[in-house]
């Protein structure tokens, strides 16, 4: 079997990421670790917002964080035996990316949520919500 788990860099993540590798383990699978760089992020990316002439965020500083995200995944993943054939950044919105990444690669999706605007959001999450929505992959949201 071949699972994908997005990443976003927060402990959020780590349920998920933790659950994708017992499922890899169970079934002598593989994982892809993926991470989203988003326009949000972009705007994030240099926080606190400079006060001088300095460069404004760009996507080198939001690509680099987004590697540090697949980058310590994958180690966790790897340490505990799993494969991980690769780790990918995405660029564009994880609603988007996630699913075509997937529809060539995965048997199943395994995102984490936070559960942290709308009503359905609260529960699932918004990516999480969004994934269920544009893919036909099976998708297993861990809190």
């Amino acid at each position: 079997m071949e699972y994908l788990v997005a990443v976003d860099g927060s402990s959020d993540s780590d349920p998920a990421v933790r659950h994708a590798g017992r499922l890899a383990a169970a079934t002598d699978g593989r994982v892809w670790v993926v991470h989203a760089v988003t326009p949000r992020e972009y705007a994030a990316a240099c926080s606190p917002a400079p006060t001088d002439d300095s460069r404004s965020p760009d996507i080198e500083t939001a690509a680099a964080r987004g590697e540090t995200a697949v980058s310590e995944a994958a180690a966790r993943l790897r340490g505990d035996g799993v494969t991980v054939p690769d780790t990918h950044l995405l660029y564009g919105e994880p609603t988007e990316t996630i699913p075509t990444f997937a529809r060539e690669r995965a048997d199943e999706i395994v995102v984490g949520h936070r559960g942290q605007s709308s009503a359905s959001d609260r529960v699932l999450g918004s990516v999480a919500v969004g994934l269920l929505d544009r893919t036909d992959v099976p998708v297993t949201v861990v809190g």
